[in-house]
Formats: structure tokens, C-alpha cells, sequence
């Protein structure tokens, strides 16, 4: 056996093996079915033939079973002098045995088989929620409004992968032997350790990384044959917009929805956007201020507007004049509430708006 193996054994005995190591040991186990016949042998010295003979005994039949001692009569000499005190110790150490070699086997199996088989759990948040959430591997993460993730209860060996449509947060548990993968319907984003939002609703014409802290590769779906992978410094956001709609020039005629692309960004392609993520007002950052309860917008036409304020206020919007929906804003919302807000909107462009309800009409 090899030394990872007993320095994986020593911690199992003693009840300190976390349960990373002990996927770790296990695996080894299931990769040398040897050394379960050696474990299990070892675990009977331990715990069933110590009272029946002396520590130093019981020591060297521990060194042969691992291959320490040259003597190749020495196990079978010790077993004899047993057997004379004691004639059913053989037959009973060799069915306890086999039954514990047998219950390893099923343990394992379950085990390997169940990190196979993800139990799933999905949480969704209505509009004018958010919620947080600790994940299975300490990973953490803050949920916007209007968003669903499908996330396993338990990780696998290999990999830990959710699935996301709305606007989620990540704080990435450092894993370097297990990638943490985010998936959208138009992109994949794959990190070891990091602090990323990442923003994905179905009713936007654009998608969303941000990455704060850490390193992220951005795969980019363009369709089963082409993709791209794009890798993210920290504070680099790339944005996504979908190919079908009809996507402007970058100086002006902004596809609806669009906001205001930086001087300093990169095309990447028609699609896909790089620029840099900037500080507003002290430490708020725009594509991350909603998780501190405030919301930021900066040259964002009322329509797009409005969609943010649909899901941080619970209700439905609807602008009456197209032309006015395309009209750009710019402002900071902390905690007030739907009206206050509306009437901070009407300082920078007049309108008129009436609040029934569950139903906001903007005219």
C-alpha cells in the first residue's frame, strides 16, 4: 500500500479524515481491491484479536500482513498458537472477516454509485425577492429576483456544476481538483476560486459575467459547432448578446435594451463584448450593487429600466409610448420605494405614470 493510503487509514481510525479524504480513500480502495483484504486484517488486530494476544504479537502480525517481516512462517506459527487456545477463532475471524471485506464492498459500491446518481434541488426567487444560499461544498452565492438555479445536493468527485437562468453571485470554495461551473443557455462559465455575478435572464436581449475576484474561461455557445472561450481578468465583465437580435453599431443605435458600450472595450465579436467593470460612488460596483440592496443604472433606456424594476419591485410595468421607452436614465435608488423611485425618474425626464395595484402604467 502506498503512503497517502495510510496516511488516509491513520485519519480514519482516528476519526479526524474530512470528508474530501475520505472520497480520496475510498477511491484508492476501489482502484486496488488488494488492500481491502490488508485493511480489513488490519482492523481485526486492531479491534478483535487484541484481547486474545499480546500488543507486541499483535504488532508483528501486523508488519507481516503489510509485507514488513521476511518470515514467511511467521503468520502461520501465530495463528496456530492462537487456534490451540481458542479452536473456533479461526473459522469465526474468517466469516467476520469476509463479512466485513463484503459490507467494504457494498459501502463502496453505494457510495460510487450514489456520487453517480446528483440528487438535484432547485431554488427559485419571485420578482421582488432575493434569497442566499450555502452550497454542499461551502461555496456561497446571493440570488436576484426572478432567477432559478438547479444545483446537486451533493457535489461529485470530479466536477461541481449548476445550472442558473435569472442573476446569481458566486463566492467560489477553492477547489483546484474540482472546477465550479456555472451554466446559462448561452454560456458556460468555469472557475476554481473566485467572485463572480453572472447574469442570464430569458426576457433580456444580452447575458452577463462579472468577475471580481479570481479568474473565470467564459465559453461562448454560438450553436453546436461553434464556440469560444474567453478569459476574464478581474474586474472585466463580458458581455453576450444574442445572436439573433439585431445588434447596433458600437458608437450609436444600440439594439433595444442595449446600454452604452465603453470607450475602453473590446469586440470580440459582433456579439461579444469585453470592457471593464468600474467603481461608482466609493466601492458600489453597478452589475453587483443589487446585492447590497441598491440599484444602479447608467444610460439605460426605460425599457431595459423597467424590466429591473419588474423584478426588484414585484410588478408589472408597461410603457404606454414606444419612443419614450427607448429614452436613457441615469441615477441611484437606495431602499426607497416604487413610487419615491418613480418620482426621482420624472426629475431627470418628465412623464406621467399611474401605480394600480400589481400594474404601473408609464405615459
Amino acid at each position: 500500500m502506498n503512503d497517502r493510503l495510510w496516511e488516509l487509514l491513520a485519519k480514519y481510525w482516528s476519526n479526524k479524515i474530512s470528508p474530501e479524504e475520505k472520497v480520496e480513500m475510498e477511491s484508492i480502495l476501489l482502484d486496488h481491491p488488494d488492500h481491502w483484504l490488508k485493511t480489513g486484517l488490519m482492523q481485526q488486530i486492531n479491534w478483535g484479536l487484541h484481547p486474545l494476544l499480546a500488543r507486541k504479537r499483535a504488532d508483528k502480525i501486523a508488519d507481516k500482513i503489510v509485507g514488513k517481516t521476511s518470515d514467511t512462517d511467521f503468520l502461520y506459527k501465530e495463528e496456530q498458537r492462537v487456534r490451540t487456545r481458542h479452536p473456533l477463532w479461526k473459522p469465526a475471524i474468517a466469516a467476520l472477516l469476509l463479512l466485513m471485506i463484503a459490507g467494504s464492498l457494498i459501502f463502496l459500491w453505494e457510495k460510487k454509485s450514489s456520487g453517480d446518481t446528483l440528487v438535484w434541488q432547485k431554488v427559485t426567487t419571485t420578482n421582488g425577492m432575493k434569497t442566499t444560499l450555502r452550497l454542499a461544498d461551502g461555496s456561497e452565492l446571493w440570488m436576484n429576483a426572478g432567477s432559478t438555479l438547479r444545483y446537486p445536493e451533493n457535489f461529485n468527485e470530479k466536477v461541481r456544476e449548476v445550472y442558473l437562468t435569472g442573476e446569481a453571485y458566486f463566492k467560489v470554495k477553492h477547489d483546484p481538483n474540482r472546477p465550479f461551473i456555472v451554466h446559462t443557455s448561452d454560456m458556460t462559465v468555469k472557475v476554481l476560486g473566485t467572485e463572480v455575478d453572472v447574469r442570464a435572464y430569458g426576457d433580456e436581449d444580452y447575458f452577463e459575467t462579472s468577475l471580481i475576484k479570481g479568474a473565470v474561461a467564459v465559453t461562448v455557445n454560438e450553436g453546436k459547432e461553434q464556440q469560444q472561450r474567453i478569459y476574464l481578468k478581474p474586474r472585466q465583465k463580458l458581455v453576450v448578446r444574442k445572436a439573433s437580435l439585431e445588434i447596433g453599431n458600437i458608437d450609436g443605435g444600440q439594439a433595444s435594451g442595449e446600454k452604452k458600450r465603453s470607450l475602453t472595450a473590446d469586440t470580440i465579436a459582433d456579439n461579444v463584448l469585453l470592457e471593464p467593470i468600474k467603481l461608482v460612488d466609493g466601492n458600489l460596483i453597478p452589475e453587483t450593487a443589487w446585492k447590497e440592496n441598491t440599484l444602479l443604472f447608467e444610460n439605460e433606456p426605460l425599457q431595459s429600466l423597467a424590466k429591473r424594476l419588474e423584478r426588484w419591485y414585484g410588478v408589472k410595468i408597461v410603457i404606454t409610448d414606444s419612443s419614450f421607452a427607448q429614452q436613457r436614465f441615469t441615477g441611484r435608488a437606495d431602499n426607497v420605494s416604487l413610487k419615491k423611485l418613480l418620482d426621482i425618474l420624472q426629475m431627470i425626464k418628465p412623464f406621467n405614470y399611474i401605480i394600480n395595484d400589481k400594474q404601473v402604467i408609464i405615459k
